[in-house]
């Protein structure tokens, strides 16, 4: 589960959160989620990228996401949950 909230940088500019992976460097990327956090905590930790970037933190703890769903009053926009086991399906729920 990660929390999607909007940041900003001390400039005022927004920045931008990534949260799933789905291609990189053409290459198909929809494995089960927890394969495609791997490689997008990768690419984030090879490319040493940092803000407008910001990798949305990420918990499989009850607790830790409860007070993800207390952000509300600091502009978190919602949590996505994911099943570490399932494949990318565009415009499919789980």
């Amino acid at each position: 589960m990660v929390p999607v909230r909007p940041g900003r940088r001390r400039s005022g500019r927004p920045t931008s959160g990534a949260f799933d992976l789905l291609r990189l460097s053409g290459t198909d990327t929809t494995s089960p989620y927890r394969r495609r956090r791997a490689a997008l905590e990768s690419v984030f930790a090879a490319r040493r990228l940092s803000a407008p970037w910001a990798l949305c933190p990420s918990a499989t703890e009850a607790d830790v996401v409860r007070e993800w769903l207390t952000w509300a009053s600091v502009g978190m926009e919602g949590v996505v949950f994911k099943r570490l086991d399932d494949a990318y399906r565009p415009s499919v729920r789980g």
